[in-house]
């Protein structure tokens, strides 16, 4: 997600052990570079007391998915529901494919 200054902003979600959905940090990143996802992502993984996640939701992004795949080898990776609706629409043609 971007502001007015194209600056990509970081949401860090999760659920908690009553399945209730909780925001655990964000920040808003200078560019959306392999490099900065990686120091992201590091500096989570010290907040989390190096706890290791066990997936990922994402979107598309490349880098991100390298940066994950450098500083949580193993995760699952999943990409969001919107974008998984948006690639299908794409791929099939119809906007009213749902």
């Amino acid at each position: 997600m971007q502001h007015k200054f194209r600056c990509p902003l970081v949401i860090f979600s999760g659920v908690d052990h009553h399945t209730r959905t909780m925001v655990f940090g964000y920040t808003i990143l200078n560019n959306e570079s392999e490099d900065s996802y990686v120091w992201l992502l590091w500096s989570f993984l010290e907040a989390l007391k190096r706890k290791a996640l066990k997936s990922v939701m994402k979107d598309g992004d490349l880098a991100m998915k390298s940066a994950i795949s450098t500083t949580f080898p193993g995760v699952h990776h999943r990409l969001c529901s919107w974008h998984s609706l948006r690639n299908d629409t794409a791929k099939v043609g119809r906007s009213d494919f749902i």
